[in-house]
Formats: structure tokens, sequence, C-alpha cells
């Protein structure tokens, strides 16, 4: 009797869920908990999307989540292509060729069958373009691919308007921009229009003010050769936005990346000991091989303007030997070296290095302002 009264609630309760249109678990969102920055799991159904998050309907209640866009870490969605688990296996890995081979399989796979993978196919055409970014970073490339690059991501954001990827679009384009030394006005403009639109947002708030200040620190790149004094005046500028930011900013990821355009603010200001707090906070949190490369590149920047070119020399070999993979810190890299090493009197080493940063990565905006 009690397994007769047993099946009879699971199939009572199995009926009644399907009279109450319960939301089946055919989603799965990966996200960072804002309050305890763990990683969360949650399982429903996907049922809005915007550029600030999504929604996620999920349990017997049909209970509502917003999970804003700056919190989610990936997703998973009913009747996705097959490939996709091997593209992530790959992305996990940061096998980027194999991963983007893969993504591009799912696509295939997943256009020929639209109306089942909805949600799926903005997130793999998304995946696509993003991998390629990834992997023009590591390789020599021309203003006319990050051009062609551009303009996919353009095509993405305009086809695709209501993304929750429309902010990390937006910011890939700037990226393609700023490393061509181009203006981003257009990219800014539709940010700020996102800012405004989104302003209960305030991560998504912070992304944009962190662009902001990061555009300030390329115009400034740009003049600090030859107009220090102009150069100065716009770090200046930036060092006042991100410091009014890292007051507000609550999510680490977040901190960390404002930490480490304030450290590059101060050290070209002359603020060393500041810089060298910063840096000190920054170490304790930093992991990914992009942050550790900027680590030593602040820290190489500390000890050159401080006249310790022998210990800037090691800082600044740390990115070219180990934290190599992106292309434009390891340029940044090899423009300081030949000044430490002129400094060290080892002329021989500086000719090297300036000959690897104009063959090698001649393509970068450091080997350009050593061609001026």
């Amino acid at each position: 009797m009690r397994r007769k009264w047993s099946g009879s609630i699971v199939v009572t309760l199995t009926w009644l869920v399907g009279l109450s249109g319960e939301v089946t678990a055919d989603d799965t969102v990966i996200y960072r908990d804002i309050k305890s920055g763990k990683i969360v799991r949650r399982d429903g159904q996907i049922v809005t999307e915007s550029p600030a998050g999504i929604v996620l309907v999920s349990g017997l209640v049909q209970k509502k989540e917003f999970i804003p866009v700056t919190a989610i870490e990936d997703m998973r969605f009913d009747n996705e292509p097959a490939e996709l688990l091997q593209a992530r296996v790959f992305e996990n890995k940061r096998l980027w060729q194999k991963a983007l081979d893969q993504y591009q399989q799912a696509l295939r796979e997943a256009e020929k069958n639209r109306a089942k993978v909805r949600l799926a196919l903005p997130y793999v055409e998304f995946k696509i373009l993003k991998l390629q970014v990834q992997l023009l970073d590591q390789q020599e490339a021309t203003p006319l691919q990050r051009g062609e690059l551009y303009r996919q991501l353009e095509q993405f954001y305009k086809k695709y308007p209501n993304a929750w990827q429309t902010l990390e679009c937006l910011e890939l384009m700037g990226q393609l921009r700023l490393r061509d030394g181009l203006a981003v006005d257009d990219v800014l403009k539709e940010l700020g229009q996102l800012r405004e639109k989104h302003k209960d947002q305030p991560e998504l708030v912070g992304r944009v003010n962190l662009f902001e200040a990061r555009a300030l620190l390329q115009q400034a790149q740009n003049y600090l050769q030859n107009q220090p004094d102009k150069a100065k005046a716009i770090y200046q500028q930036a060092r006042q936005s991100l410091e009014n930011l890292l007051k507000t900013a609550k999510e680490p990821s977040l901190r960390q990346e404002i930490l480490v355009s304030l450290v590059e603010c101060k050290a070209a200001l002359g603020q060393l000991k500041e810089a060298e707090a910063d840096l000190a906070q920054l170490e304790k949190e930093a992991q990914d091989a992009r942050t550790r490369a900027l680590l030593h590149l602040g820290r190489g920047d500390i000890y050159r303007l401080s006249k310790r070119f022998r210990d800037a020399m090691w800082e600044y070999l740390w990115v070219d030997v180990v934290y190599n993979q992106d292309r434009e810190l390891t340029a940044r890299a090899l423009y300081w070296l030949i000044e430490v090493f002129r400094q060290l009197g080892d002329e021989e080493k500086a000719k090297n290095c300036q000959e690897r940063l104009l063959n090698e990565y001649k393509d970068t905006l450091w080997a350009k302002r050593l061609s001026k």
C-alpha cells in the first residue's frame, strides 16, 4: 500500500505540474553570487534577456530571479548542439583554436534547427567572435583584420539589440579600436546610452565607467613620449575617474581591474609609493595570466621611474618570457626593456629587444610608438 500511495503522489504531482504550467529546468545559468562571491548553478528556463541581465524562472512556484550580466559566467541551453560540450572543454583548457573550431561546428548544427535553439544561437555566435578577438591578441594581426572583426561585432550588436552579451560586445569593439590607436567615440556613445538606460545596475555602470577611464589611459600612452605634460594631464583625469569608481565598486573582478589601471596612472604621475600600495593589494587577488602580466609591468614601471633599472629589467622579463599570452602587453614590456638595457649599458640586448618589437610585434601600438 505504501508503494502504491508513493506512486500516486508522484503521478498526482506530475499532473499538477502539467496543469500549472511549471517551467521545466531546461536551461542552466552559471553565475557568481555578488554577496558571497561563490559560483552558483541555477536550473530553470530563461524567459527574458536584456543588456542588463537575464530573468530565470524555476521551481514549482515559478520563482523569477534576475541575474545581472556582470555576474554571468556561462550558460547551458535546452536542445543545444552536442558540439558545445567539447567546445567548452577546449575553452576551459585555453585551447582557443580548437574551441573556435568546435563552436563554429556547433553554429552550423544550430542553424539547421533555429527554432529549437533560439537562445543558443546568439550565444554560439558571440563565443566565436570573442575567441577570434582572443586569437588576434596572441598573433600578428593587421588593422584590416581588426577592422573586419569590429564590423562583425557591430553586426552582432545590431542583430541582437537585447542580448545579454551587449556590454561585452561593445567593450570588445572598443578594444579593437584602441589597439590601432583609433578614436572610440562611437563606442563610448553607445556605452553611455546603455549606462543611462540601466543606471539602476551599479556593476554595469561601473564597467562602462571603467572603459571610459581605459580610453583615457590609451590617449595618455599616445602622448607619453612626445608630449609628456599633456599625457600627465590625461593621466590625472583618469586617476580621478578611477578613484571615484573604486569607492562604489563592490564586485571583486571589477575592483581588480580598477586597481590595475590606477597603478599605471600613479606610476606615470610619479606617485610611486601609492602605486606600490595598490600593487601589494592587487597581488593578493591576481590569478589569471593577464593580471599577473599587468602586475609585473606595473612594478617594472615603478622600478624604472625610481631608476632601479636592474629590478625593472626582471619585472619586464617576466612578461616577455612567462606571461606573454597578450601581444600588446608583451610589446609594452619589450618597449621598456629597450630603455632599461640602455640604462644598464647593454646596447646589444637593447638592440635585440628593439628588433623583436619591430619585427615580431610590428602590429602593436608599442611598435608604432617606437617607429615615430
